[in-house]
């Protein structure tokens, strides 16, 4: 999942932690720089453009919070996306690294399937938005019709609100078999899918989806109170783009709902643009062969 020869910058104050994934990234095909707090990484910003910073929260002299307030006010550096890497798990601090513009959040003890799933899509959304002279800033607000599955009455309600915050379109299925119905006959941006349901469980509909070529590339986030991590890797490995553990985050949920879906949206108008350039070449081919 490396995206060739990105630049990586590691900000962690704990050495040992630091050297492990510097070495763990660079084995993926990252070239990694790293830097003990955020005033030192700050100093390398001024030297070297990165692909994306990998920011902890709690280190001396500038924490995590002080550099992220750094880069939103610095114009040249607002454009570099910043993932949180951190112990701390609470829904404030995921909310205030969110609105001082980090990208995406991972909660340590750290999962490198689900750090390097995060880093992908970061980083190739800065690729579409750079390649399609699209502003990589988030407005926080996304459009998209999304398909809830959960067979929780009350889950449902509530995601549902949550979704329309966020400026999508949502339709429920409480269950697994529902849910498949709904995706046969009509199109969706994404799919929220709760994991433990009766009937066909959600690794069974996510393996459906992903088995069937109209749905291969449809953005699907589980849902789920099991936490171990096999399970996270179980739903990584049968096609999930992530997961979210209940009790869910107002504020991770937007995230990786706005996240997920402008990907998608990027992804499709470069698709669009291949197929009509294939289309120009054609036809400039035609005209030179009658010409």
């Amino acid at each position: 999942m490396s995206q060739g020869q990105a630049t990586i910058l590691l900000v962690e104050d704990n050495e040992p932690t630091r050297n492990m994934l510097s070495r763990r990234l660079g084995q993926e095909g990252y070239v990694v720089s790293a830097a003990e707090n955020g005033r030192v990484a700050l100093e390398l910003m001024q030297v070297e453009r990165y692909d994306l910073v990998l920011l902890d929260l709690m280190m001396p002299e500038m924490d995590g919070l002080a550099m992220l307030r750094h880069l939103a006010a610095t114009s040249s550096l607002q454009s570099t996306p910043t993932i949180v890497v951190t112990a701390v798990n609470s829904r404030d601090a995921v909310s205030e690294c969110v609105q001082l513009g980090a990208a995406d959040y991972v909660v340590k003890p750290i999962d490198l399937v689900t750090l390097k799933t995060r880093m992908w899509r970061c980083l190739e959304r800065r690729r579409l938005t750079q390649g399609l002279s699209t502003s990589t800033k988030s407005t926080g607000a996304v459009a998209g019709r999304v398909l809830i599955v959960d067979d929780n009455s009350l889950n449902r309600e509530l995601l549902s609100l949550r979704v329309g915050q966020i400026g999508c379109q949502c339709v429920c299925a409480n269950d697994g078999q529902a849910a498949l119905v709904e995706l046969e006959s009509a199109k969706y941006d994404l799919v929220l899918l709760d994991i433990m349901m009766p009937g066909l469980d959600g690794y069974q509909v996510l393996e459906n989806i992903r088995n069937r070529s109209a749905m291969r590339s449809l953005p699907v986030v589980m849902l789920s109170a099991v936490t171990d991590q096999e399970a996270i890797r179980r739903c990584f490995e049968l096609g999930a783009d992530d997961y979210i553990n209940k009790p869910f985050s107002a504020a991770e949920l937007r995230v990786r709902i706005t996240s997920c879906i402008e990907l998608k949206k990027l992804q499709d108008k470069e698709a669009t643009m291949r197929v009509r350039m294939d289309e120009l070449a054609q036809l400039g081919a035609e005209i030179t062969r009658k010409s």
